[in-house]
C-alpha cells in the first residue's frame, strides 16, 4: 500500500519506472522466451536419461564434463581420434 501511495504522488517515479518498464518489454520476445523454456525442458529431459541410465543422482558437473566429450567428438572430422 505503501508503495501504491508514493507511486500516485511522486510523478517522476511513475515516469522512471514506465520507461524502465518498457525498454524492459522491447527487449523481450516470444523467440527468445519460447527457446530459453524449450532449453529448459531439453535439460531436464537429458538429466533424467541420465539419472535412468545411470541410476543415480543427477551431478552437473560431471554431466557438463560428458557433455564436453560429445561435443569435441561431434565436431570432428570422421576419423579423427581425439
Amino acid at each position: 500500500v505503501e508503495g501504491l501511495r508514493e507511486l500516485l504522488n511522486q510523478k517522476e517515479l511513475r515516469k522512471r519506472l514506465g520507461l524502465a518498464a518498457r525498454a524492459r518489454a522491447e527487449q523481450q520476445s516470444w523467440e527468445k522466451e519460447t527457446e530459453s523454456l524449450l532449453e529448459v525442458y531439453r535439460k531436464t529431459v537429458r538429466e533424467v536419461a541420465f539419472n535412468e541410465h545411470f541410476g543415480t543422482d543427477f551431478n552437473a558437473e560431471v554431466w557438463a564434463r560428458i557433455q564436453g566429450h560429445a561435443d569435441n567428438f561431434q565436431s570432428q572430422p570422421s576419423g579423427a581420434i581425439g
